[in-house]
């Protein structure tokens, strides 16, 4: 069975009909059946094959039919009709015999283990009425002989991960009676057969949760419900008027079905559940799409929809109507329509990850049966209303992400059953009000990024059941309260980035059980986000009988942040007893005294203690801390030394800024004699095992809403997720060995890099496309999301300890232009003149690998971070000290700083070194530069790449990518889906163009595999290339949206066709700043940054639109891909910037013309 359950048809018979079903099921427990010889020895056959550990069928014996688990027989032959063995914890094979029960009309075996494949002799059991394997293991393909079933109602075989293949073909019309198939949560591709469409009896169809495409069709039957979620069928959105009066439950999310809502559909006049979640449906809703006070659920999310808000979505009365709405992530804009607060049913109202503005109406307080409000990631202004106490049974408000100011009122004390808040990243001001004790139920608390301030007040101390508290970058002074520590259930506080003072609070630190619960959870590498899990379910009875459930779902890891503050004093050594603990940070502060020892911190992962004033010795042994990936004591006044066989190898860069104080290595050993043992107790000396997995310090809250009808037909769920995701990098790396051998100068020429031992990331090349937009349908291996992020980072960093860079990019100002579109303004003086200058004519976007010239081999081993190449044995993992490859080492490809950044993290992806490769993209080193994007799992990572001529400056063959942790401009650009004939079926790839942006560009996403979506890039750069066009690429979002740019102004510039107002300020519009990322060198540029310098900034760039539909016809064309019709009869519409000039041709370039950057 799906995650629905079927209505019983009997529901509408007469009562009496009721009262005869009870007595005849009276009569069948009472009366003594003898069970037919026959059928008793197929069935102990049956049994003899299974395993039952529970002994469900240990009632099996003696000739009493009705003392036989699971059994009905007829009265006057003792011959079996129905078998019911439903979740009984079976398994094993299914033996042949069983299907000797000629006169079996209802075999149920589901929620069991059984395995092996639907056995063919089923087909024999032609009285069978109802065959329910659902939830098993069984395998293979669908039988044929099951289409002699002629009488079968229902067909369930729903949860068999295994069983696939394509849809049989006669399963719509194999039996006249069929009211029910559910083939759900299974491997079935290809097309949905046609006799589906077409069959008379069905009422009852889920093919949701398969691998099913092709386009969606109408039906032609009166259905109730049509679950075809989570698949890949295409098309547009029919009208179901065959099911005008009958259909119930409307589910076709998760698709990549495209156009505007039709609104025929709102003319289902029975619809109570309707989710279109999650396909390419665009265009403005029209005034006209008005439900019926039937529907409860209605999920529109995660689709390109755009124009205002209905202003009315939905009839309503006093006794009915809406109880979840869900617009979220879309492209509406405007204001929140009045409307919506006359939705009086409404339970659960999603509107995040929109561009709506305006206010948040005061009148929404007259929705008193709210529970959860998410109105998150939009653009909204003033203060939040005190009109919402109104929703005195709201659970959730989420409103974090917006440019809401105000002070927070002291009446929300009024929602006390409140349990999640959070105002994050908003202009909110003021002093957390004392009244806010009466928010007793809060249990997420997120005031991080705002303009708060005062002393924390006792006011806090009633939120007994707090989880999650972060107050993080505020403006909070004083000092830190008694109580701090003394919350039950905390695990994860946030105070960093304000201005407390004082001393740290030295109370009980025995209070919280997550803080002390000192076991060890040993959790392997693949695992490691696994972190534990708190669930609350809360279920309330509202208005005509529906029923609304939450729940959230907090997963954290158990820390204390306290970083960036004021404090002073020494550190509580109870604090350091604390054995629960997984994070603490309490750098930047003035803390001082001796660091407390660590033998209590079993789980301790991530210990931040740089940039105070501590002193003496280091705490001891603590090789025994298996745990532990990030250790900082960086800049402190420690002294002594710092064993080099006490674990502490594993984290160079840990004490930098320590003059005192003598770090031991392989190479370096310091003197001990005069100095003195470390006081306490000493660590086990041993070395032991070291983990190489990378710790990531996250925080994210989710939320679940279930909606029931009165006649429990479908169950809707609904997730919403906040994730927190402080950066916390590593400085972790394996000791080494190796003497150096090669020419003396570490480079990474062949003379140095095949015999060098370079940290290697090993990544693992996927066969199925884990990027898409489909729900992974297995629990296969995923990106770690949190390994690369943090050896990247933790790597850059100690390159950055060391020197190694032209300048600090962290001190360089950057700011959000006021706008629309919040370009991304950075101030770095001079960087043109830092950088290194270009070497080759930008006339040619091909041209050869010149050795003369500066290129990477001839760049020192110590800007190198690791190897990044593919495994051998299809599994990720990370050596930090592997031996050299030994097949072909000019196939060894590097991840090095960048020593002139753009931003943190900046750092070059070069393919293939040795094999010194001209700026030219292949389908391989394009592949690899995807996998980098999908292994780091951070959407504030972007991979990029610039062509020669696109403001490239080495002609040696490398990738660029860096983070940022703010949306581009152009990821939130809006897109026209670009129809196509053919290559979408092949390969799953959906090109779109940019619209309203200053660039013209194509974007490529979704793909069947990461190799198709890779190919259909590639494809069209190399088409650029041999066409002499150049072009910037960005890779987004874990490699799930690639953007490409043809782009002219390097022709410009050289025919002296480039405004000077552009020129003065001497932006290269590379693809960051084409992505709206734009870095500017004089201080007066920065200042006067307006979204209209940008804009115009970058529409020099841009292709005409002319030019443009040229170069797209092509691109599609040598991608697989060809436009229709349509597309080309539209492509002149939705641009608003001004066309460009048609560009020059290149060829008649000077052919002495070269400009240096």
């Amino acid at each position: 069975m799906s995650n629905f359950v079927h209505p019983c048809i009997l529901h509408f018979l007469p009562p009496l009909f009721f009262v005869l079903v009870l007595l005849l099921c009276a009569s069948y427990q009472s009366a003594s059946v003898d069970l037919n010889r026959e059928d008793k020895a197929s069935l102990l056959l049956f049994r003899s094959w299974i395993q039952d550990p529970v002994h469900g069928l240990s009632t099996w014996f003696g000739s009493n039919c009705t003392s036989w688990t699971g059994l009905v027989c007829q009265n006057h032959t003792g011959q079996v009709i129905s078998i019911n063995l439903r979740n009984l914890n079976l398994s094993g094979h299914i033996h042949p015999n069983l299907c000797n029960l000629l006169f079996l009309e209802t075999l149920i075996l589901s929620e069991n283990g059984f395995t092996g494949q639907i056995p063919l002799c089923f087909g024999r059991l032609q009285n069978l009425k109802t065959l329910d394997l659902s939830h098993n293991r069984f395998g293979g393909a669908v039988p044929d002989s099951l289409m002699r079933l002629g009488q079968l109602k229902e067909l369930i075989l729903n949860g068999n991960h295994d069983l696939g293949g394509v849809v049989p073909w006669w399963v719509g019309n194999f039996s006249t009676n069929m009211e029910i198939l559910d083939l759900g949560f299974n491997s079935f591709h290809g097309t949905i057969p046609e006799s589906l469409f077409y069959s008379k009896s069905l009422k009852y169809l889920d093919l949701g949760n398969n691998y099913l495409s092709g386009d969606l069709h109408d039906f032609f039957q009166p259905l109730v419900f049509l679950n075809l979620s989570s698949n890949s069928l295409s098309g547009t959105l029919p009208c179901f008027s065959a099911s005008i009066r009958s259909l119930t439950v409307l589910n076709l999310a998760v698709n990549s079905i495209e156009g505007g809502i039709p609104t025929c559909i709102a003319s289902l006049e029975e619809l109570t559940h309707l989710n279109l979640s999650s396909n390419h449906l665009n265009f403005a809703i029209s005034p006209r799409l008005v439900f019926s006070e039937k529907l409860l659920a209605l999920d529109l999310s995660f689709n390109d929809l755009s124009g205002p808000l209905p202003t009315k979505i939905a009839e309503t009365t006093e006794k009915s109507g809406l109880v979840l709405l869900d617009l979220s992530h879309n492209c509406f804009s405007g204001g929140i329509p009045l409307k919506i607060t006359e939705l009086k049913s409404l339970q659960a109202l999603f509107l995040s990850h929109n561009l709506l503005t305006g206010e948040i109406p005061a009148r929404i307080g007259n929705l008193t049966y709210l529970q959860v409000i998410d109105l998150s990631r939009n653009s909204l202004s003033g203060s939040i209303p005190l009109n919402i106490v109104g929703c005195f049974q709201l659970l959730a408000l989420v409103l974090n992400n917006n440019n809401l100011s105000g002070q927070i009122q002291p009446e929300l004390d009024a929602l006390d059953s409140l349990k999640v808040l959070d105002i994050s990243n908003n202009g909110i001001s003021g002093e957390i009000p004392l009244t806010l004790a009466g928010c007793k139920s809060l249990e997420i608390v997120d005031f991080s990024s705002n303009n708060l301030s005062g002393n924390l007040n006792d006011a806090i101390t009633k939120w007994s059941n707090l989880r999650y508290l972060s107050l993080a970058r505020n403006k909070f002074s004083g000092s830190l309260p008694s109580w701090l520590f003394t919350f039950e259930e905390i695990q994860m506080m946030d105070f960093s980035g304000n201005k407390f003072s004082g001393l740290l609070p030295n109370g009980n630190f025995n209070i919280s059980s997550e803080f002390n619960n000192g076991d060890v959870r040993g959790l392997p590498a693949e695992s490691f986000l696994a972190i534990r899990n708190i669930e609350i379910k809360i279920s309330v009875l509202v208005v005509d009988n529906s029923e609304l459930s939450f729940n959230y779902h907090l997963s954290s890891n158990v820390g204390i942040d306290l970083s960036d503050n004021l404090l002073h004093g020494e550190i509580p050594r109870g604090l350091f007893g604390l054995q629960g603990l997984e994070y603490l940070n309490l750098s930047y502060n003035s803390l001082g005294g001796q660091v407390p020892s660590l033998e209590k911190m079993q789980r301790l992962r991530a210990l931040d203690l740089s940039h105070n004033s501590l002193s003496g010795q280091t705490p001891g042994n603590i090789s025994r801390l298996k745990e532990l990936i990030l250790l900082n004591f960086s800049y402190n006044s420690l002294s002594g030394f710092v064993p080099w066989k006490e674990g502490y190898g594993r984290f160079p860069g840990a004490f930098v800024g320590n003059p005192d104080l003598c770090v031991e290595s392989r190479r370096v050993k310091c003197d001990s004699g005069s100095l003195p043992t470390v006081p306490g107790k000493s660590f086990e000396e041993t070395e032991g095992p070291i983990s190489v997995w990378i710790f990531c310090i996250s925080a994210f809250v989710s939320l679940g809403i279930f909606v029931f009808d009165q006649n429990n037909i479908y169950i809707y769920i609904k997730m919403l997720t906040i994730k927190k995701v402080p950066t916390v990098v590593s400085n972790y790396q394996e000791n080494s060995e190796k003497g150096f051998e090669g020419c003396g100068r570490n480079c990474l020429g062949k003379c140095c890099l095949p015999v060098s031992k370079l940290p290697l990331y090993a990544f693992k090349e996927y066969e199925s496309n884990l990027i898409g937009n489909s729900v992974e349908k297995s629990s296969e291996e995923q990106p770690q999301i949190c390994f690369l992020h943090n050896l990247l980072l933790g790597q850059w960093e100690d390159r950055m300890s060391r020197g190694l860079f032209r300048y600090d990019v962290t001190a360089c100002d950057t700011k959000i232009i006021p706008g629309r579109y919040g370009f991304i303004a950075q101030l770095n003086k001079g960087r043109h003149l830092k950088k290194r200058p270009t070497e080759f004519r930008v006339d040619k976007v091909l041209q050869d690998f010149d050795e003369t010239k500066f290129n990477f081999t001839k760049v020192g081993q110590e800007e190198v971070l690791f190897r990044f190449e593919k495994s051998n044995d299809h599994k990720r993992c990370f050596f930090p000290c592997a031996p050299p490859a030994t097949a072909d080492s000019s196939s060894s490809s590097v991840v090095a700083i960048n020593v002139s950044p753009i931003e943190y993290g900046h750092v070059l992806l070069i393919p293939q070194v040795l094999k010194c490769l001209p700026q030219k993209i292949d389908d391989g080193s394009f592949l690899l530069a995807l996998h980098l994007a999908i292994e780091a799992a951070d959407p504030f990572f972007r991979v990029g790449y610039n062509s020669l001529g696109a403001f490239a400056t080495i002609n040696h063959l490398h990738f660029q990518a860096y983070y940022l942790a703010a949306s581009f401009p152009v990821e939130k650009a809006l897109t026209r889906r670009i129809m196509t004939m053919k290559g979408l079926q092949d390969k799953g790839v959906i090109i779109s163009q940019l619209l309203n942006y200053p660039v013209r560009g194509l974007v490529f996403e979704g793909g069947n595999t990461i190799q198709g979506l890779s190919d259909s890039v590639a494809s069209s750069c190399i088409f650029l290339q041999n066409n002499n066009i150049p072009f910037n690429v960005l890779i987004a979002d874990c490699g799930r949206r690639i953007f490409l740019f043809p782009q002219c102004y390097a022709e410009k510039q050289a025919c002296g066709e480039a405004s000077q107002e552009l020129l003065d300020t001497q932006v290269n519009p590379a693809v960051w700043e084409i992505s709206g990322h734009i870095v500017l060198k004089r201080q007066e540029d920065f200042d006067d940054a307006s979204e209209t310098c940008a804009w115009r900034i970058l529409a020099e760039v841009s292709l005409s639109n002319k030019r443009f539909n040229e170069v797209k016809a092509h691109i599609l064309e040598a991608a697989g891909f060809q436009t229709d019709t349509e597309e080309k009869n539209n492509n002149h519409e939705g641009e608003s910037i001004l066309d460009q000039p048609s560009p020059k041709a290149v060829a008649h370039l000077p052919q002495d013309c070269m400009v240096f950057h």
